[in-house]
């Protein structure tokens, strides 16, 4: 799961495997911040490591929709990613 506000991205992760974990990372939200979404994980770990460049793009729009992941040196390039439904 992943929440946003002003300045800060919270993801939290849980498997019944390996336990949970929660992680904040700084970000500059461009947008209406408070919405909540969920992603397999293992699908933003591909998304990221096919990215190049220090800086990602992460767009989306509501928690219904998929999210677009883009890197700083192909701007051509973009990684398409459905968010799971509950």
């Amino acid at each position: 799961f992943t929440s946003l506000d002003a300045s800060t991205i919270s993801v939290k992760s849980s498997s019944s495997e390996i336990g949970q974990n929660d992680a904040h990372i700084k970000c500059q939200l461009t947008g209406e911040p408070g919405f909540e979404i969920a992603f397999n994980y293992t699908y933003i770990l591909d998304g990221l490591s096919s990215l190049s460049g220090d800086v990602v793009t992460f767009s989306m729009n509501d928690s219904d929709s998929p999210a677009i992941l883009r890197g700083t040196d192909d701007p051509d390039f973009f990684y398409l990613v459905m968010p799971i439904r509950e």
